[in-house]
C-alpha cells in the first residue's frame, strides 16, 4: 500500500548544517517541502553551526524556530551562583553561571536604561 500525498510540509529539529542539506534535498526529491528547523538559538548558544543553520534555512525557505532563546532562563537575571534553580539545571547553572557576569551585567544596564526586564 502507497500512501503519496499525506505529509504536506516537515519541520526538524537539532539538524546540523548537513543534516538540513541532506533532508532538505530527500524531502525536496518527494515533493515534501522542509518548512521549519528548530535549532537552540541564543547569546549563549550562538556558533558558527546556528548561523550556518540560519543561513541556509534563509537561503531555501526553511523557517528557524528557536528554542531556549533566553539561555535555559541563565539570561532572565532571574539566577546567580547564590540563587539556583533546581534539579539537574542547578548543577549546570553552578557551573556557567560564574563566567556570565560581565554578560549580564550589560543585559541589565540595557534592561535598566530601557526601563524593561532583562527578559524582554
Amino acid at each position: 500500500m502507497q500512501y503519496v500525498g499525506l505529509v504536506q510540509a516537515v519541520g526538524v529539529s537539532n539538524y546540523g548544517p548537513k543534516q538540513l542539506l541532506k533532508i532538505h534535498d530527500y524531502l525536496k526529491d518527494r515533493g515534501v517541502p522542509l518548512c521549519s528547523a528548530q535549532v537552540q538559538f541564543s547569546l549563549l548558544s550562538m556558533g558558527e553551526d546556528q548561523l550556518e543553520i540560519k543561513s541556509i534555512c534563509d537561503s531555501l525557505g526553511i523557517r528557524v524556530i528557536a528554542y531556549s532563546p533566553l539561555g535555559l532562563g541563565m539570561l532572565t537575571g532571574k539566577y546567580s551562583p547564590s540563587k539556583l534553580p533546581t534539579g539537574p539545571r542547578g548543577l549546570l547553572f553552578k557551573q556557567i553561571l560564574p563566567g556570565l557576569d560581565p554578560l549580564l551585567s550589560s543585559l541589565r544596564d540595557i534592561a535598566n536604561k530601557r526601563r524593561k526586564t532583562m527578559s524582554q
